[in-house]
């Protein structure tokens, strides 16, 4: 049997801010993933965290929350994937950074992202903090050394 190989983060996007200012305003709206609709009760629902999207179909990044008081898969801080308090709040996205599978060449080299606009326009010429935290799950041999954010106009 071929060996997958899994890469699995929990996220949660704390600051987006300006850094040039004094105060720091969050331009990620969000971005505890408190804001729900529905609460989550099975895999690929990061779309229930508003205004959160999955931007890649077949994809399925997964919302993790407290709201269901019962075991669930994508409850926090017990899940399906280990356990995990969130960073702040109840909330956060998990997400596949690197996935390997060469019994289902559709699931070869299978990556996740999560994305949300930010509430604001961003300046030229203007500093911007990013921070973000990251957290491996319990289940996983590999994890990603490297994480990024990506902007598009």
């Amino acid at each position: 049997m071929k060996r997958t190989i899994l890469s699995f983060l929990t996220m949660t996007i704390v600051s987006f801010c300006f850094s040039s200012v004094k105060a720091q305003f969050n331009l990620v709206q969000n971005p505890s993933f408190e804001v729900f609709d529905t609460c989550p009760f099975g895999g690929d629902q990061v779309r229930f965290a508003i205004p959160w999207i999955d931007p890649l179909y077949p994809s399925t990044p997964d919302y993790m929350n407290a709201c269901d008081s019962a075991p669930s898969p994508v409850g926090v801080p017990d899940n399906s994937f280990g356990f995990e308090y969130a960073n702040t709040g109840n909330g956060y996205a998990l997400i596949i950074t690197y996935a390997t599978n060469q019994t289902n060449p559709l699931h070869n080299h299978w990556r996740e992202y999560v994305e949300t606009e930010l509430s604001d326009t961003l300046i030229a010429g203007v500093d911007y903090c990013i921070r973000f935290y990251v957290s491996s799950v319990d289940s996983v041999k590999y994890v990603s050394n490297d994480l990024g954010i990506f902007f598009q106009m």
